[in-house]
């Protein structure tokens, strides 16, 4: 059979119609791709995908005639052109590198690429592909923070813990005196001096405990409306009359589980921080508002949990700020202020109080625009409850019963108990967990009340009283410490937030506690 023969041109038309069916599908995979592609020539981008287009927010014409570098951070030009020096002598694909772009509307994104030289319309050139990974670099940054604020917290919880020792003994020893029939009106003027710088101390060390998550804390059901409404009066004197208060609060506002003193605190120290951003006048809103996110929602946010929480926020309209000092907010004694206008520990300690009541916060600032600080809370449907506890008058603070006090401090020890014994209480000290409870097992006659350091060395206060429980079933605790972060939750001896004492303490402080418990029976 006749078969007719290819000519040349028939060949040539073959070969064409196979070429632009290859050229299609290379286009279509490019322009389709996850990342984002782009050629590098005369300090221009000779091509760029559609991904490469979104990503910079520009259109396909100002990428191509803008130089590449105009896109490139200032800070990593140098970086970038190194990178691309060595593509071209090595003649291969350089290792993944990051670095940061400013997107159209100034945005800033983060970029990690690599690139290979190549030949484009017959000159050399650079193929470079390119992912965004400005997310992953907030979370890594986010990530990185939390590692740091906490091993900062972790720093500030074990020099506020020894610190408040030494307080509890100048504090105690200040008291002791101060009741002294003293004559010279110079030393009780001395004395009070230094009461009062012991004072400012013991709040130094309170503003680091709440930072480090190791201060004591007394939840209870609360309703953040009520709350507010409650310092209404003191936000007004607070900010002065050049700022306007404004406060729009949920009718519907669910409650939460949290210290109203310490939230109080929280409330006074934005407060604070936004006065003083708002020095020629604005206005503060304090908003309150039922929420809950989904995990979509919550994207952004991966620490937080989906669900309901009560939101409050504290906005103004002042100065606002930069990226650069929200990074370093909640940092222990950063501040922005001149000397003297504070310590840098306020916005710590309201980090530290939100987050060891299990809440999260968010700041949204920018120069010129004011600031906002949302603070979540997990919402709960039970209604708040005031059990009020009166405290004992001065005059009851005496008593005669027999207390076991264990302090591994020995100044600490001698301090309280000459404390108690000034109050005709009967007192048997011990220094250590089993001189304790050799003192419990031979004491003649019953042991109304062991007061107990929490981490007493090689037998914790805990252990100590069980064994003073099961020789005296009638006895009750107190248990002291710097700070409560090692012990166990104390629910199941009896009221947990009656029977713990944080120190520093002074005589009335502790006497008051004594005789709150004792008078229990």
């Amino acid at each position: 059979m006749y078969s007719p023969r290819h000519t040349t041109g028939d060949r040539f038309e073959e070969n064409v119609s196979t070429q632009t069916a290859d050229e299609q599908l290379h286009r279509t995979i490019v322009e389709n791709a996850g990342e984002a592609i782009i050629v590098l020539q005369n300090k221009r981008i000779s091509f760029c995908n559609t991904k490469a287009v979104t990503l910079s927010g520009y259109s396909k014409t100002d990428i191509q005639r803008l130089p590449w570098l105009d896109f490139v951070h200032p800070d990593d030009r140098e970086m970038v052109l190194s990178e691309c020096v060595k593509a071209r002598r090595r003649k291969e694909h350089t290792g993944t590198y990051s670095l940061r772009i400013h997107a159209k509307g100034g945005n800033l994104k983060w970029l990690e690429l690599h690139h290979k030289r190549i030949t484009w319309n017959g000159r050399s050139a650079v193929l470079a592909f390119v992912s965004d990974i400005t997310e992953r670099k907030r979370l890594e940054a986010q990530f990185l923070q939390a590692q740091k604020m906490e091993a900062v917290g972790r720093l500030a919880g074990g020099i506020a813990h020894d610190f408040n020792n030494v307080l509890t003994i100048i504090l105690a020893y200040t008291e002791l005196l101060e009741g002294e029939e003293l004559k010279k009106t110079t030393v009780k003027m001395k004395l009070q001096a230094i009461r009062e710088a012991a004072s400012k101390a013991s709040t130094l060390t309170q503003n680091l405990l709440a930072f480090s998550r190791k201060q004591h804390l007394e939840p209870k059901i609360i309703d953040l409306n009520t709350l507010v409404d409650r310092m209404q009066n003191i936000l007004e004197r607070l900010v002065g009359k050049k700022i306007e208060l404004v406060t729009k609060l949920d009718n519907h506002l669910g409650s939460i589980h949290a210290d109203a003193n310490q939230l109080e605190q929280v409330i006074l120290n934005l407060a604070v921080n936004s006065k003083d951003a708002m020095e020629d006048g604005g206005k503060l809103v304090i908003a309150t508002e039922n929420v809950h996110f989904s995990e979509e929602a919550l994207k952004p946010k991966p620490e937080m949990y989906p669900g309901r929480y009560a939101m409050l926020s504290i906005s103004d309209n002042g100065s606002g700020m930069q990226e650069e000092t929200k990074s370093h907010l909640f940092e222990p004694f950063f501040t922005t202020k001149e000397s003297g206008r504070g310590t840098g520990l306020g916005l710590a300690t309201v980090y530290g109080i939100i987050k060891q009541s299990k809440g999260f916060i968010y700041v949204y600032s920018e120069p010129g625009k004011g600031t906002t600080f949302k603070l979540y809370f997990p919402r709960i449907d039970e209604k708040p409850f005031e059990n009020p506890i009166e405290a004992p008058p001065a005059e009851e603070l005496s008593g005669s019963e027999t207390v076991l006090v264990l302090e591994d401090e020995q100044e600490v020890l001698s301090i309280i108990e000459s404390m108690l014994d000034r109050k005709g209480y009967t007192v048997i000290a011990a220094s250590s967990g089993e001189a304790a409870v050799s003192q419990c097992r031979h004491a003649p006659g019953s042991i109304d009340l062991l007061i107990t350091d929490v981490g007493i060395p090689n037998m914790s206060g805990r252990e100590v009283w069980e064994t003073v429980k099961k020789a005296h079933p009638n006895s009750r605790v107190l248990f002291i410490s710097g700070y409560p972060e090692d012990f166990i939750p104390l629910e199941d001896i009896g009221d947990g937030k009656r029977i713990f004492l944080q120190k520093p303490f002074g005589a009335d402080v502790l006497l008051r506690r004594v005789r709150e418990i004792l008078n229990q029976r």
